[in-house]
Protein backbone atom coordinates (compact mmCIF):
# COMPACT_ATOMS: atom_id res chain seq x y z
CA UNK A 1 0.00 0.00 0.00
CA UNK A 2 1.10 3.75 -0.90
CA UNK A 3 0.94 6.56 1.20
CA UNK A 4 -1.35 7.75 -0.82
CA UNK A 5 -3.86 5.03 -0.53
CA UNK A 6 -3.42 4.77 2.85
CA UNK A 7 -4.26 8.44 3.51
CA UNK A 8 -7.17 8.30 0.98
CA UNK A 9 -8.58 5.58 3.39
CA UNK A 10 -7.73 7.15 6.54
CA UNK A 11 -10.15 10.74 5.19
CA UNK A 12 -12.49 9.03 3.78
CA UNK A 13 -13.21 6.19 5.64
CA UNK A 14 -11.93 5.95 8.94
CA UNK A 15 -12.25 9.53 10.02
CA UNK A 16 -15.65 9.65 9.46
CA UNK A 17 -16.44 6.47 11.27
CA UNK A 18 -14.32 8.34 14.62
CA UNK A 19 -15.58 9.83 17.80
CA UNK A 20 -13.32 12.13 19.37
CA UNK A 21 -11.06 10.20 22.90
CA UNK A 22 -11.21 7.32 20.46
CA UNK A 23 -8.09 5.22 20.17
CA UNK A 24 -6.43 3.92 16.75
CA UNK A 25 -3.87 1.24 16.77
CA UNK A 26 -1.94 0.67 13.61
CA UNK A 27 0.80 -1.33 13.00
CA UNK A 28 4.17 -0.36 11.96
CA UNK A 29 3.97 -0.46 7.50
CA UNK A 30 5.91 2.94 6.87
CA UNK A 31 2.40 4.39 5.37
CA UNK A 32 0.85 4.47 8.62
CA UNK A 33 3.55 6.16 9.79
CA UNK A 34 2.98 9.23 7.23
CA UNK A 35 3.00 12.96 9.10
CA UNK A 36 -0.95 12.86 7.15
CA UNK A 37 -2.01 9.47 8.69
CA UNK A 38 -1.03 11.47 12.08
CA UNK A 39 -2.58 14.56 11.79
CA UNK A 40 -5.86 13.48 10.82
CA UNK A 41 -5.90 11.23 13.18
CA UNK A 42 -5.22 13.71 15.85
CA UNK A 43 -7.52 16.53 14.33
CA UNK A 44 -10.14 14.41 14.51
CA UNK A 45 -9.59 14.59 18.56
CA UNK A 46 -8.17 10.51 18.70
CA UNK A 47 -5.62 8.78 19.45
CA UNK A 48 -2.74 6.54 17.36
CA UNK A 49 -0.76 4.49 18.66
CA UNK A 50 1.32 1.98 17.48
CA UNK A 51 1.97 -2.21 17.94
CA UNK A 52 5.04 -3.00 18.69
CA UNK A 53 7.24 -3.86 16.07
CA UNK A 54 7.23 -7.72 15.45
CA UNK A 55 3.76 -8.57 17.56
CA UNK A 56 1.43 -10.05 14.92
CA UNK A 57 0.15 -11.76 18.28
CA UNK A 58 -1.11 -8.63 19.56
CA UNK A 59 -3.24 -7.40 15.98
CA UNK A 60 -6.38 -9.59 15.97
CA UNK A 61 -6.53 -9.20 11.71
CA UNK A 62 -3.64 -11.30 11.66
CA UNK A 63 -5.55 -13.99 12.97
CA UNK A 64 -7.94 -14.00 9.94
CA UNK A 65 -4.91 -13.09 7.12
CA UNK A 66 -3.91 -17.02 7.26
CA UNK A 67 -7.13 -19.15 6.88
CA UNK A 68 -8.32 -16.69 4.57
CA UNK A 69 -5.56 -16.63 2.31
CA UNK A 70 -5.18 -20.90 2.97
CA UNK A 71 -8.92 -20.72 1.69
CA UNK A 72 -8.24 -18.70 -1.28
CA UNK A 73 -5.40 -20.79 -2.53
CA UNK A 74 -7.32 -24.07 -2.16
CA UNK A 75 -9.93 -22.58 -4.22
CA UNK A 76 -7.92 -21.07 -6.85
CA UNK A 77 -6.42 -24.73 -7.04
CA UNK A 78 -9.62 -26.71 -7.02
CA UNK A 79 -11.82 -24.47 -9.04
CA UNK A 80 -9.31 -22.75 -11.48
CA UNK A 81 -11.36 -19.04 -10.71
CA UNK A 82 -9.49 -15.66 -10.85
CA UNK A 83 -8.68 -13.71 -7.29
CA UNK A 84 -11.65 -11.75 -7.36
CA UNK A 85 -14.08 -14.52 -7.85
CA UNK A 86 -11.67 -16.81 -5.14
CA UNK A 87 -11.94 -13.92 -2.77
CA UNK A 88 -15.60 -13.09 -2.74
CA UNK A 89 -16.32 -16.78 -2.97
CA UNK A 90 -14.21 -17.36 0.24
CA UNK A 91 -15.53 -14.17 2.12
CA UNK A 92 -19.02 -15.22 1.52
CA UNK A 93 -18.93 -18.39 3.25
CA UNK A 94 -16.84 -16.90 6.37
CA UNK A 95 -18.40 -15.99 9.70
CA UNK A 96 -20.39 -12.87 9.53
CA UNK A 97 -18.02 -11.56 12.45
CA UNK A 98 -14.84 -11.76 10.38
CA UNK A 99 -16.34 -10.12 7.38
Amino acid sequence: MKVNVCQAYIDQCLIPCLSPGETVIMDNASFHKSKGVKEAIEDAGCHLLFLPPYSPDLNPIEHVWSPLKNRVRMKLDQDEINLETALSQVMKSMSETIR
